[in-house]
């Protein structure tokens, strides 16, 4: 299932919106989807909000299959900053999970914040951008 995102061409960013139940082959789809959508362009940066019970059921293999392809389709996806925005303890804790195993390893930052102003301001976004 491909998870809903958007595009929003003039912030130069890609907004995801998980359901619950995330899996890897998920993010498989919802990335190659991404890849393949005319508006998208390398090293635009990405904003995850992670809503209340978006990150149950998600596993450590689906974490780690998910981290796979991410390699897969660095040199596509290209190096703009990501942000979690994850106002839920539980989703905050396996968003800084992601971050803690990214750090270092991935070429573009990483960020964690528990509210989307934060995570706006952090990726540099205009919040009226999300708007368009």
């Amino acid at each position: 299932m491909i998870v809903p995102y958007r595009i929003i061409e003039q912030a130069d960013l890609i907004v995801f919106e998980p359901r619950q139940g995330l899996t890897a082959d998920d993010y498989r789809d919802t990335w190659n989807d991404v890849l393949a959508n005319p508006l998208f362009r390398k090293g635009m940066r990405t904003l995850t909000i992670l809503a209340e019970g978006s990150m149950t059921g998600v596993t450590r293999e689906a974490i780690a299959e998910g981290g796979k392809h991410l390699f897969r389709i660095l040199g596509k996806r290209g190096e703009g900053k990501t942000a979690f925005a994850a106002p839920s303890d539980f989703e905050y804790g396996m968003a800084r999970m992601i971050q803690i195993i990214a750090d270092g390893v991935v070429p573009f930052d990483v960020g964690v914040f528990r509210n989307l102003g934060e995570a706006l301001e952090w990726l540099d976004v205009e919040t009226e951008a999300m708007a368009g």
